[in-house]
């Protein structure tokens, strides 16, 4: 069903609506319980109308509920749940019909819309930010609650996701993540908000260039304390010593960081030590190219 499209619960309408300068259609009804659904097929282009309730047929691929870090045809979130309080939804790239999903997982860039379908519960969110663990093969996406069913996950329910919108790009502005654009020299983050660069260091010379190459060399972020959003990265950094992951185009790696105690506000410029930890390398974010610094689920 490739390149098809649903409108699901039908049109859900009030009020007066005008459709073009020939069509007008004051005082619609609002239809809150339709029990039909419309199907346009790309192959032949008919719509077609079918009855019924709550559907899944719009899936791509389906995952098995793990309490811990999923493993093959596993799924979970951040706090147990499906919601407004999910910041996090991890998925392995194998499903649980062990297919390979990477392709589409690493296709869900900020701005894309996943939706959940978990027994006769449906779910929508925002991608905010995507990040893969090489060692877990599992991604994870940053997510903000869009509408749908709100509830507790109890045993291991299998999760059905469709996808309403794909946005194939790696930048971010959620509360998870920060945004930076790569500059190419060590003195300008301190002066211009929204600049970044890496402390590469190489047989214990720092700084060398290309300065946004990422790899196991680089042992520091220097950031200006604003991102390119005006988000404060001092209160996004200030006494995190988690994972946070880079993310670039399709690539994306992952760092622990090690701060050496709290930042002083007052300065213009933040400096991460960081380890390298998984993900993508040997890489490099080109000189004006932006990138963000989303916070790890674990």
């Amino acid at each position: 069903m490739a390149n098809e499209f649903r409108i699901k619960h039908g049109l859900i309408v009030t009020g007066s609506s005008y459709f073009s300068e020939s069509m007008f259609a004051p005082n619609l009804p609002e239809e809150t319980s339709p029990q039909y659904y419309i199907t346009w097929r790309q192959s032949d282009g008919r719509f077609e109308v079918s009855t019924g309730t709550n559907s899944v047929q719009d899936t791509i691929a389906c995952w098995d509920y793990a309490s811990g870090d999923p493993n093959s045809g596993e799924w979970n979130t951040n706090n147990g749940s499906v919601g407004s309080s999910v910041t996090f939804i991890n998925i392995h790239k194998i499903d649980n019909n062990s297919v390979d999903q990477s392709n589409l997982l690493k296709a869900l860039g900020p701005g894309s819309v996943i939706i959940l379908y978990v027994g006769s519960s449906s779910t929508t969110f925002t991608v905010q930010g995507s990040t893969f663990d090489s060692s877990l093969n599992t991604f994870s996406l940053s997510v903000s609650y869009i509408s749908g069913d709100e509830y507790s996950i109890t045993g291991t329910p299998e999760m059905c996701l469709a996808i309403g919108a794909t946005v194939s790009s790696n930048t971010s502005t959620s509360i998870n993540c920060l945004e930076y654009q790569m500059s190419n020299s060590a003195t300008s983050p301190g002066s211009t908000s929204g600049l970044g660069v890496f402390d590469r260091v190489v047989s214990s010379t720092h700084w060398q260039t290309p300065l946004g190459t990422v790899n196991g060399n680089v042992e520091g972020l220097l950031l200006n304390k604003t991102d390119l959003n005006g988000a404060q990265g001092f209160s996004f950094l200030n006494n995190f010593y988690g994972e946070i992951e880079i993310g670039y185009g399709q690539y994306a790696t992952k760092f622990k960081c090690n701060p050496p105690g709290p930042y002083n506000s007052s300065n213009s410029i933040i400096f991460v030590p960081v380890i390298y930890v998984s993900g993508d390398s040997n890489y490099t974010i080109a000189t004006g190219d932006s990138f963000t610094l989303c916070k790890s689920s674990r």
